[in-house]
């Protein structure tokens, strides 16, 4: 794990190619994630995407995805990237 990454302990079963997983590394976004994130339609799309981006988690596994879990990464990616939790909630 890097300084600019966080480790996102997951709330309910999660797979990962294939694999039963409990946790995941959240690295800090880049501009080519930034530009990808915004050329999506969709609050909710974004989200989906910027998990994407920034767990190497594929959308097919983002939307087996327990909300918790879905909110709790946003979170961190907000925190990433400089965003008040709460304003990335509304």
């Amino acid at each position: 794990m890097s300084d600019d990454s966080v480790i996102y302990q997951f709330k309910s079963a999660a797979k990962h190619q294939g694999r039963d997983i409990t946790e995941i590394e959240v690295r800090a976004p880049r501009m080519r994630d930034l530009k990808a994130i915004d050329a999506v339609k969709g609050d909710v799309a974004k989200v989906a995407k910027t998990i994407e981006s920034l767990t190497g988690l594929t959308q097919r596994e983002i939307d087996d995805l327990h909300y918790e879990d879905v909110k709790g990464l946003g979170q961190i990616v907000a925190g990433l990237m400089g965003v008040e939790p709460a304003a990335a909630a509304s």
